[in-house]
């Protein structure tokens, strides 16, 4: 009496297995025969829960719809690879209008400003250091290779540094004088 149960059970879930991979199309009762291929195997249709009674009606549906994805392709229309791109805003308006006269003469003097201020303590410092260098090499041993260049290494420093230290100087003064007249305006 198992066998029989067993065999029943085994048959029934024999016909559900079968009923579940059955085409949708045409007859669902009829067996698969031996010499057939196989259909594939579609996942079942999902089973909304029922609706309870005074419940609001669904806005969206039930199943997800797939929207159309294209495959990826690492090269565009244009060649270029798409991952090599680089997201960058586009160039503001202003860098294409023509700006005014007046407007290009003072930006030209800001930077040329700036440039100068940069100047004046490399100039000072270089026109400090030379010389001393120079007097090094009045301080250093007979023997020293420093010293075996020659007279003409520390008089080309001194000179250097001297005109470089005027240059400085020169710089600091004018660029006082320009930057009160530009506080004045």
């Amino acid at each position: 009496m198992g066998k029989e149960n067993n065999d029943d059970q085994n048959s029934a879930w024999a016909n559900a297995l079968e009923r579940m991979t059955a085409p949708e199309s045409g007859d669902s009762s009829r067996s698969h025969e031996p010499g057939t291929p196989e259909s594939p195997i579609s996942p079942p249709e999902p089973v909304a829960p029922p609706k309870a009674v005074g419940s609001k009606p669904r806005v969206r549906p039930a199943v997800p719809e797939l929207s159309h994805v294209e495959p990826h392709n690492p090269l565009s229309a244009d060649g270029a690879n798409e991952d090599d791109r680089v997201n960058v805003p586009p160039p503001s308006l202003d860098s294409f209008v023509k700006r005014k006269l007046s407007q290009r003469v003072t930006n030209r003097k800001q930077t040329s400003l700036r440039h100068r201020q940069t100047m004046v303590p490399i100039l000072l410092t270089t026109g400090v250091l030379f010389p001393v260098l120079a007097g090094l090499w009045c301080l250093t041993d007979v023997d020293s290779p420093f010293r075996k260049v020659g007279v003409w290494a520390p008089l080309v420093l001194l000179s250097v540094g001297l005109v470089t230290f005027l240059l400085g100087l020169l710089n600091v003064f004018q660029l006082r004088e320009q930057l009160s007249d530009a506080k004045k305006w």
